[in-house]
């Protein structure tokens, strides 16, 4: 899921060329559906469509000079627009997981048309005297963690994210133009540059004069997800300060220390997300990196497919191999995780082994993984997890098939990412790797 705003200082202009490049950025994020609304000075309008952004075609006479949108993989967070006596006609875009929906719906005794978190959001949104409280009545209901932005009938824009900071949101301007994205690299086709993050629970409002913090909301720790370094976050992007490349090349680093006196001919990652990774190793250990897997430019992100067939399916797509770059060779091949292990087995370990490669020691870029996250959709339950199956490296390397396995430390990892910055180990979520949850009032 994604977010973009923009608003543009010229209300002669129309910014819906900013938020699909916006979009069309971030959609790896999620690919199957978008959504913008905008204000034109007279009113919002809004649309939704099911299909990639790079597909999407808006309306004949859809426009404005400031507006809001979403990339996800269902449209159950797309921009919609809501009335309150309050509050008057606005649009929402979430971009969060709403753990107590069922329970609030109850407790408000609301029968909702549909499941859309989106709408239960702008519900609770709208028992506030005005925006910022409305926001502050939805982070004091909510269990889970949340970034949003709200158009207002009068052209104002609202954007907030949550205490816990988990997800991120980011400002950018520039001549006249103002927009936050929840990826850095949203802003590469904008015209924008990068100002600053918005802060844990910080409630911005953004019109013809910049962005004003209206509010701050507390009552949780801050606990951003290690994770966007490791995996979710694209390489080019900037996180709470951290740019992902140094990051993983810091860990990439560490593993080759960790493997001091092996013998290796070739380096690679796994791609996207473990080319950076391999790179900080091969750097540290000064040997060769190549791309013995390579992606087919055309395929899809697979991790955020909706359904397991269909990540099996862009999986199976999106991967080749190069035999003249992989015979004969002593290979470290370098993923960002593993959950199930059955991504890598099947397909990058089982492509070095078909062209002959003569070993195949497997590096990881984040710790074991022995928790799914909490604040996501969840498909299987923990036990499925590899790590819980087999507790050493030695029975994780039998089972995939190849000569050795190694994973950073919690520590290890948690260090190499926060380096440089102000952020500490109790500044981050580790749930995936501890099973700890307990600090969003969510137990295992």
């Amino acid at each position: 899921m994604g977010i973009v705003i923009v608003h543009h200082t010229d209300h002669d202009s129309d910014c819906l060329n900013d938020l699909y490049w916006g979009l069309y950025n971030i959609n790896h994020t999620g690919q199957e559906c978008c959504g913008v609304a905008l204000f034109d000075g007279n009113g919002i309008s809004s649309e939704s469509y099911e299909g990639l952004v790079r597909a999407y075609k808006a309306r004949p006479g859809l426009g404005g000079y400031c507006g809001i949108g979403n990339t996800s993989t269902i449209l159950d967070h797309q921009p919609r627009l809501f009335e309150s006596p309050k509050l008057g006609l606005f649009a929402l875009t979430f971009d969060g997981y709403i753990l107590n929906a069922d329970e609030l719906r109850r407790e408000t005794r609301e029968l909702f048309s549909t499941k859309f978190q989106v709408e239960l959001a702008a519900k609770l949104i709208a028992q506030g005297r005005d925006f910022p409280d409305g926001i502050s009545r939805l982070s004091e209901s909510v269990v889970g963690p949340f970034c949003l932005g709200i158009l207002t009938e009068g052209g104002d824009i609202y954007i907030a994210r949550c205490p816990m900071a988990t997800r991120p949101l980011i400002m950018g301007e520039n001549r006249g133009k103002y927009g936050a994205v929840t990826e850095s690299r949203g802003f590469a086709n904008m015209d924008m540059h990068l100002t600053r993050d918005v802060g844990a629970g910080e409630i911005i409002k953004v019109d013809d004069f910049g962005f004003h913090t209206m509010a701050k909301l507390g009552g949780k720790p801050r606990k951003i997800c290690s994770f966007l370094h490791g995996y979710y976050s694209w390489v080019d992007c900037v996180v709470d300060g951290i740019p992902v490349n140094l990051a993983r090349e810091r860990v990439g680093a560490l593993m080759a220390e960790k493997d001091e006196g092996l013998e290796v001919d070739v380096v690679c990652g796994v791609p996207d997300s473990g080319k950076a990774y391999a790179e900080g190793y091969a750097q540290a250990k000064g040997c060769r990196y190549s791309e013995l897997l390579i992606k087919w430019a055309y395929a899809l992100r697979s991790y955020t497919r909706p359904t397991q067939e269909e990540r099996n399916i862009e999986a199976d797509a999106k991967i080749s191999s190069i035999k003249s770059r992989i015979e004969g060779k002593r290979v470290v091949l370098f993923d960002d995780s593993i959950r199930r292990g059955t991504q890598v087995k099947q397909r990058p370990v089982r492509y070095l082994k078909e062209n002959g490669a003569r070993e195949i020691h497997l590096r990881i870029g984040s710790p074991r993984n022995i928790a799914y996250c909490r604040f996501a959709h969840r498909e299987a339950s923990d036990d499925t997890l590899l790590a819980n199956q087999l507790d050493t490296d030695e029975k994780v390397a039998e089972y995939l098939g190849v000569d050795s396995v190694k994973f950073p430390s919690i520590d290890e990892f948690i260090g190499r990412i926060i380096e440089g910055s102000d952020l500490t180990k109790e500044d981050l979520c580790l749930g995936c790797y501890s099973g700890d949850f307990s600090f969003a009032g969510i137990e295992l």
